[in-house]
């Protein structure tokens, strides 16, 4: 039996401009360089409207082993993309480049997942005794573990707004 500990629940990032689909791509390279590797994945993809316009949405869980075999840390990534073409920013010729504008937005929750291997929690001679052990074993780790899960969102959201700096903007 798992435990999970909450570290946040939804941290959001919204964006509207050019490009939109850069940011998942982004999204993907800024979450996998922190070694999280997805556990799950569900992804739709659709054109709605007169047939220019494109959506995608989709759920990625990823997790990284912390400690062991005993700790991981879990991050539940909810994105959506939605774009269609527009003329090039900046770009005034008779026929100017199309590039993708439009929004893309996700929300993200972490949480540390502890003893996932747990056979204090399948035993019945032991499990009366977890909430001890849990609490004698797990209290300061979890506050660490639970705080670097925070800070790794954040990061991911930072490294977000700092690539996007780097390309065009809505005029």
């Amino acid at each position: 039996m798992a435990v999970r500990y909450w570290a946040f629940r939804d941290m959001k990032f919204e964006h509207e401009g050019f490009y939109p689909p850069d940011m998942y791509k982004a999204l993907w390279n800024f979450f996998s360089d922190r070694g999280y590797g997805i556990s799950e994945w569900r992804y739709a993809h659709g054109w709605y409207g007169d047939g220019s316009k494109q959506a995608a949405v989709g759920v990625w869980i990823g997790s990284t082993e912390i400690e062991g075999k005993y700790v991981i840390s879990a991050l539940d990534i909810h994105w959506k993309l939605t774009w269609s073409l527009a003329p090039k920013p900046g770009d005034k010729g008779e026929t100017p480049q199309m590039v993708p504008k439009g929004s893309f937005s996700f929300f993200m929750n972490g949480a540390i997942v502890v003893d996932y291997l747990n056979v204090w929690a399948s035993s019945p001679l032991l499990r009366p005794f977890f909430p001890i052990r849990d609490a004698y074993f797990y209290r300061r780790r979890r506050e660490v573990h639970l705080t670097r899960v925070r800070q790794d969102a954040e990061q991911i959201v930072k490294d977000i707004k700092e690539y996007l700096s780097f390309l065009p903007t809505v005029k």
